[in-house]
């Protein structure tokens, strides 16, 4: 146990038994009996005795039989329990005199006297923190009906991928960047309520934590019953975190622009991802592999960046970025396995080793790993997308189309380069006027997908000049796509009957392009 600044053992006592008596840790009954076992065992001198085996069997109550190896369960909860701590230490500890933590890779805790309030700014993901707070005071059904608005946020918020969340808090000061100070964090997140004779109305409101200026607000649908106010509550939650939370969503997006904290090696490579997954294209993709490259280097084990990384090297193969296939393919697995190790609720991991079991042919595997990641975020757009994009490159159109309208539905800010998908799906069923309502919003992000659907759909519906000129465009990345359709749908895992409708969809444009 390290003590710095001489924590008396009473001291470090009481400090324990705050933590364990708090709102945060009270929500979280795992991580509290975690942190009251090894802080117990550290305080009683057996501190070197918190191995991996014996927290596992004291603190979680595992068998005789358990094994690390396959078992991640306590260096799981270790995860949690450190973001426990700083969530305590942003809001309800933020004026302790002394602060406990959990050293990175081990069962100890530390206790740290400090001489003054400390802000929660030491996350790796502190430009893309937001603190959800309840302002002001409010009475009755108003204060209820608030705290479950933010109370239901904050844990929206929590299950979105790669976000840090403080909160819910409730907060006297009203001063947006006084709060965002206190709490380390980039974004404020205000919950509130208005209680009328027509019923109740929650509203939520996004504010830049530096400035106070308001970035986005949005209004629930007002309700008269106490039960359908609570229903529309999580209804309206779901979709706003959902809007605000995904890796296209507006906060990430904001981030992006902002640029990030300069030379922090593992933030760049973050915003190097949320950027390609916002934008699209081959540069992007290889600008985020090169930046995952090198966080990953400094750090292994982050669980995040791994599967950042997976992802990225799975996409390179699968849009033919690079010619080494098998190398990036192991790379992209074992990337995959080591951050579900660590985190074994990683959507995004599941999704990575989805799209190389795409790459092998292997429909079964695919098929289970994309349903696995929408099984553990149903609510995560850029999850529900990519399942749905994986499912279709092994033929299973119908229900990729679906999650991808549904990620559609919940992030309206989904990048234009995503409606691609939707564009080819459209073909396979013959719709040319969906078609080029889809490909309309196609940008440059979707390797030339856009350009070539709407050049077919613009030739069947009777514009040849304007198809000849989309074709031109699609022709750069597919240079022998009239003569061969299979270089352009190969890929698609399609039929033999699916080929030869695209095959035949394909007569039009061919026609525009002989009658000169």
């Amino acid at each position: 146990m390290s003590t710095r600044g001489i924590v008396e053992p009473q001291e470090a006592v009481a400090t324990v038994r705050r933590l364990l008596d708090s709102e945060t840790f009270r929500r979280s009954p795992r991580s509290r009996d975690f942190l009251a076992y090894v802080c117990a065992e550290t305080l009683a001198g057996r501190a070197e005795k918190l191995h991996e085996r014996v927290v596992a069997r004291r603190a979680l109550h595992k068998g005789p039989d358990f094994d690390g190896r396959s078992d991640t369960s306590v260096r799981v909860q270790a995860h949690r329990v450190r973001s426990a701590l700083r969530s305590y230490y942003a809001d309800e500890g933020a004026n302790d005199s002394i602060v406990v933590s959990l050293p990175r890779g081990s069962y100890v805790p530390d206790f740290t006297r400090s001489s003054h309030p400390r802000p929660v700014a030491t996350s790796p993901t502190a430009s893309t923190a937001v603190a959800v707070v309840r302002l002001g005071h409010a009475d009755g059904a108003e204060d209820e009906l608030a705290s479950l608005l933010v109370a239901r946020t904050a844990q929206r918020l929590a299950e979105m991928p790669d976000l840090f969340v403080v909160g819910p808090s409730h907060r006297a000061v009203t001063d947006v960047p006084t709060i965002a100070s206190e709490l380390g964090t980039h974004f404020v997140l205000e919950g509130s309520v208005v209680a009328s004779e027509a019923g109740s109305s929650a509203s939520l409101a996004l504010y830049e934590g530096a400035t106070g200026r308001l970035l986005w607000s949005g209004d629930g649908p007002a309700t008269g019953r106490m039960a359908n106010t609570f229903e529309a509550i999580d209804q309206f939650v779901t979709t706003a975190a959902a809007h605000l939370g995904d890796y296209a969503g507006l906060m990430l997006r904001h981030a992006v622009r902002a640029g990030g904290p300069g030379p922090d090696t593992s933030m760049a490579a973050r915003l190097a991802f949320y950027r390609h997954i916002i934008h699209g294209g081959s540069e992007t993709l290889l600008r985020a592999r090169d930046a995952l490259d090198r966080a990953v280097a400094e750090d292994p084990v982050a669980a995040d960046l791994r599967a950042m990384r997976g992802f990225v090297l799975a996409a390179v193969i699968l849009y033919a970025v690079v010619d080494t296939v098998e190398s990036n393919l192991r790379l992209a697995a074992e990337d995959a396995r080591l951050a579900l190790r660590e985190d074994p609720r990683s959507s995004l991991a599941h999704n990575t080793l989805a799209m190389v079991a795409v790459s092998r042919r292997d429909a079964d595997l695919t098929r289970s790993h994309a349903l696995r990641a929408v099984e553990l975020a149903p609510c995560h757009p850029s999850t529900l997308f990519t399942a749905g994009a994986i499912l279709m490159m092994i033929g299973d159109w119908g229900a990729g189309a679906d999650l991808t309208r549904r990620s559609f539905a919940l992030n309206p800010l989904h990048p234009a380069y995503q409606h691609a998908n939707l564009a080819i799906e459209r073909l396979l069923a013959g719709d040319l006027p969906g078609v080029l309502t889809e490909a309309s919003i196609v940008d440059e992000g979707a390797f030339g997908w856009g350009p070539l659907c709407r050049a077919v759909a613009l030739a069947g519906l009777g514009h040849p000049v304007e198809a000849r000129r989309e074709m031109d465009d699609a022709l750069q990345f597919f240079p022998e796509g009239l003569d061969d359709p299979d270089s352009i749908f190969g890929d698609l895992l399609l039929t033999e009957a699916q080929i030869a409708h695209l095959d035949g969809m394909l007569e039009p444009l061919r026609q525009a392009y002989a009658a000169g």
